[in-house]
């Protein structure tokens, strides 16, 4: 049945029959959420025909005197995204479901270039393209670009100003509170919810097993001691960075959402207070198989009916507090931390010089902020686990005046 080894972090709990020959011969890698599936088939270039039946998409293809037909069917309502390869520098005519229709070439390699053309969606339908087969000369490259990469900000700690409590609201979260830092993973790794039959178990059973595996045998175990020897007995602790947090000395310290099970997957903060900033302090734990996709949502609720979605992206917005397989590392520059395990690396992140670079450290909790709408209250924050795997809460929230 093409099962493997199943480790899910390096996605071979894929068939490798699946990747080998649907998504590489017959070329069909299916982009649900955009409506489009990508089709590039890849046959030997002695075949004539080929065929293939499959969950998500099912074609037959034909090649004979300079024609490439293609008939397919898909489950769902689909555009067909092809790729064609073309032992021409240019198609003679490109059809879908019998219409003449327009197409790009691409330069390509090993005697062929690339035909580009996207059909209207639908659960059917043919694409013929007519060739006139011919050796390939290359194609003029097109210029080479550094891709510009997104500037985001990094993280700065309020100045020596905020060190007065009167500027500050603490919100309280001991309604939201619902774990111990401490107890977390022990709560998911008993009440994970697997998938619903006939869905592989396989790739749950590796990540439930691998829950507590992080901590003890390759990392200490989680700790919040640092950040509950601050804890004053107001229930105020200040963070190394200067920003104070209402919290809880002895009890639960964490409002935990995750899709995984033990804990709700969404959870909403009575606030009501106005200012000019919000800062957050999140822990949890995220996956490289969770990495560029969004964790975490965050919508600020405000009084006058508006509504503010921020989503928080592994690694760019928010990032693994707990455990990785190489140890614990901050590398969300965008964000602070604290160290609230305390027993190595620096206490906090007004500690490090350059926040681009890995710092290692202990359990830690990250700091957010985000600037709010001035003069206009804030009612509740709602946090929503977005991600599959990813285990996240709330330890403190602050506004800003």
């Amino acid at each position: 049945d093409g099962r493997q080894r199943a480790n899910d972090e390096f996605t071979d709990a894929i068939s490798m029959w699946g990747r080998a020959v649907v998504e590489g011969l017959f070329g069909i890698v299916p982009n649900r959420p955009k409506g489009y599936t990508a089709l590039s088939p890849q046959f030997p270039s002695v075949w004539t025909e080929a065929s293939i039946e499959s969950p998500h998409l099912s074609y037959q293809w034909r090649r004979d005197a300079g024609v490439v037909s293609i008939e397919w069917s898909s489950p769902v309502e689909t555009s067909i995204h092809l790729r064609l390869p073309l032992p021409a520098s240019r198609a003679d005519e490109i059809a879908i479901d019998g219409r003449p229709a327009t197409g790009v070439v691409e330069h390509g390699f090993a005697g062929v270039n690339w035909l580009l053309v996207e059909s209207p969606e639908g659960r059917a339908g043919t694409i013929r393209v007519k060739y006139t087969p011919e050796p390939i000369e290359a194609l003029p490259a097109a210029p080479q670009v550094a891709p510009r990469q997104p500037t985001r900000p990094q993280w700065t700690p309020p100045g020596p100003e905020a060190h007065d409590l009167a500027r500050w609201d603490l919100v309280d979260l001991s309604e939201v509170y619902n774990a111990k830092v401490t107890d977390v993973l022990p709560r998911v790794t008993e009440e994970a919810v697997p998938p619903d039959m006939p869905a592989s178990q396989v790739g749950f059973g590796y990540w439930k097993d691998h829950l507590l595996q992080y901590h003890g045998s390759r990392n200490q175990e989680i700790s919040d001691a640092a950040w509950r020897a601050k804890v004053g007995d107001d229930e105020i602790a200040w963070t190394t960075d200067g920003i104070p947090f209402k919290t809880s000395k002895k009890g639960p310290n964490i409002g935990v959402v995750t899709r995984a099970g033990g804990f709700p997957e969404t959870i909403s903060i009575p606030v009501d207070a106005e200012g000019s900033a919000l800062y957050l302090m999140l822990s949890g734990m995220t996956f490289p198989a969770q990495s560029h996709v969004v964790n975490l949502r965050i919508t600020l609720h405000y009084a006058d009916g508006e509504s503010v979605v921020r989503d928080l992206v592994n690694p760019f917005d928010i990032g693994d507090c707990w455990s990785t397989w190489c140890g614990r590392y901050h590398d969300s520059a965008v964000n602070g931390f604290e160290n609230i395990g305390g027993r190595t690396g620096p206490a906090g992140s007004i500690e490090v010089d350059d926040l681009t670079q890995p710092v290692a450290l202990d359990t830690e909790a990250q700091l957010l902020r985000m600037d709010i709408r001035e003069g206009v209250k804030l009612e509740t924050i709602t946090m929503e686990a977005y991600a599959n795997d990813i285990i996240f809460g709330i330890m403190g929230a602050s506004i800003y005046r």
